[in-house]
């Protein structure tokens, strides 16, 4: 189980590398719109990290959890398996091919539901950023038009929001599905740790000393 946990930790580990591209690109488009257009850039980006801070909060704790109940519903099918192997003349004597069978059934499908919500992840936040995006600039533009400000001067800074939306909004889908992935194997990270730290006490305590051989040995004080 701790082979498959480290597997999964790894590719946490390459998510983490890689995402620092991503935090670069979007520092840089988000400094730039700051540089441009301040007093709407300020506005748009404040929208964007409520919007952004609220889906995470709805989403963290079933995230972790689902991560937990993958690393309980892999470990329970592993040991189903070893029992499977352990006691197959058992099985095929007492007939008990059927609730063994049932038994790797339901885990499986359970590790199904859960492969499915994780492949369903990565899309949530990208329908979340863009429906905002359409929703923020719809008003803006409502807003503007009936307010009778300068159309031509909006559509200026519109256009140049639009085009940096174009590359900031898949950067902010990519970090928000790093952060994401990261959650789900949270668990496991933590499961590696314990086991290298149980790992680590272990080599401390014990405290093996050469013993050198004599002629004879002695046996003193002992009672049965």
């Amino acid at each position: 189980n701790v082979t498959g946990e480290g597997d999964l930790f790894s590719g946490t580990a390459l998510v983490i590398i890689t995402a620092i591209n991503d935090i670069i690109l979007t520092v840089s488009i988000v400094s730039l719109l700051l540089f441009v257009q301040p007093f709407a850039a300020i506005k748009v980006l404040s929208y964007f990290f409520i919007i952004g801070f609220i889906f995470l909060i709805l989403t963290d704790n079933f995230i972790k959890k689902v991560g937990q109940r993958r690393q309980e519903v892999t470990k329970q099918t592993n040991q189903n398996i070893i029992e499977g192997f352990n006691l197959i003349k058992e099985i095929k004597i007492f007939n008990k091919q059927s609730y063994f069978y049932k038994k790797f059934e339901l885990a499986y499908q359970e590790l199904l539901k859960i492969f499915w919500y994780r492949s369903l992840f990565p899309s949530l936040p990208r329908v979340v950023l863009e429906l905002s995006a359409i929703i923020i600039l719809s008003i803006s533009l409502i807003t503007v038009i009936k307010s009778g400000s300068n159309l031509e001067e909006f559509l200026i800074s519109f256009t140049f929001f639009v085009a940096a939306g174009y590359r900031l909004l898949p950067s902010l889908n990519k970090l928000i599905n790093n952060y994401q992935r990261i959650l789900f194997a949270k668990s496991a990270g933590d499961l590696i740790f314990s086991e290298l730290d149980l790992i680590n006490k272990n080599k401390s305590e014990t405290n093996i000393s050469n013993l050198k051989f004599k002629d004879k040995i002695n046996f003193k004080n002992i009672s049965f």
